[in-house]
């Protein structure tokens, strides 16, 4: 599996910082992170500030790279925003 996916599963649910392939950074409140080897990684978080939700995953293949989709928060319409690079979990003292 990628390093990314596991370091991200193991840390679990939280506030993260992501950044992706285009170096846009988000802030994003992840829900609940799963990963597995049948299914790979997925995750749902929110940021109330943008007002967006987002989902991560790798599709069914843990190995892959993880893609992010965003959508707002009173929207219908999924967009792909891109490969999340890196991540670094916050703690409340980053915020």
């Amino acid at each position: 599996m990628d390093e990314l996916v596991i370091t991200m599963g193991k840390l679990g649910a939280g506030q993260w910082e992501l950044r992706l392939e285009d170096d846009e950074t988000i802030d994003v409140f992840l829900d609940e992170v799963e990963v597995s080897e049948e299914r790979g990684f997925s995750a749902e978080g929110r940021n109330e500030a943008r007002e967006m939700l987002y989902e991560l995953t790798t599709g069914t293949q843990p190995g892959g790279p993880i893609r992010l989709r965003r959508r707002p928060l009173d929207g219908e319409e999924w967009e792909d925003a891109g490969e999340v690079v890196d991540a670094v979990k916050r703690d409340r003292a980053d915020q």
